[in-house]
């Protein structure tokens, strides 16, 4: 669904997913992504900070890690 632009879809199946793992960072991380991609910046903010939330600095991938947390940063008001 996210290679299609079908965010709604997409969005609907990762929710059904994080009943059943709430803690699976990668679920949060393609829930901010599809409220950025529909302009949804308090959503964003929110999965973003539950991406952070549940990731292991030492297992998280370091690029998404440090692009989340500069993210954050920005829609909080926060410098880059």
């Amino acid at each position: 669904y996210m290679a299609t632009n079908q965010h709604d879809n997409a969005r609907e199946d990762y929710e059904k997913l994080r009943e059943f793992h709430p803690d699976a960072i990668g679920i949060y991380l393609n829930l901010a992504e599809i409220a950025e991609a529909k302009s949804q910046s308090a959503e964003a903010l929110k999965n973003y900070e539950l991406y952070l939330k549940y990731a292991d600095p030492e297992s998280a991938p370091a690029e998404d890690l440090q692009r989340v947390q500069t993210r954050v940063k920005q829609l909080q008001g926060g410098t880059p």
